[in-house]
């Protein structure tokens, strides 16, 4: 009719997950796996799933690295300075090929 708004609907399309089905955020924050995980890590709880995910990921590497100095004769005295994070000028790839 003449006078009438036509409305449009917008129809927002989902996001896709790794595997390309949708899946909504809320779905993602509830996932039986994320809430495990979420739980383990300190503060998992309090930021997002990607940034949680990322610092776990840079806790194992630290741990490992942790691992390579403490079980050597000759770098075990480095361990506490590697964990403020200080550059001591040690090759830690040569140590620790895996970081």
């Amino acid at each position: 009719m003449e006078g009438e708004l036509q409305t449009t609907k917008h129809h927002h399309q989902p996001a896709l997950n790794f595997h390309g089905k949708a899946r909504t955020s809320r779905a993602a924050a509830t996932d039986p796996e994320s809430l495990y995980a979420r739980n383990l890590v300190p503060n998992g709880t309090k930021v997002d799933l990607s940034t949680m995910l990322e610092e776990a990921v840079d806790y194992v590497k630290f741990l490992q690295l942790q691992i390579k100095l403490l079980s050597s004769d000759d770098t075990w005295m480095y361990a506490p300075i590697a964990y403020i994070g200080m550059d001591i000028g040690l090759n830690l790839q040569k140590i620790s090929p895996l970081l």
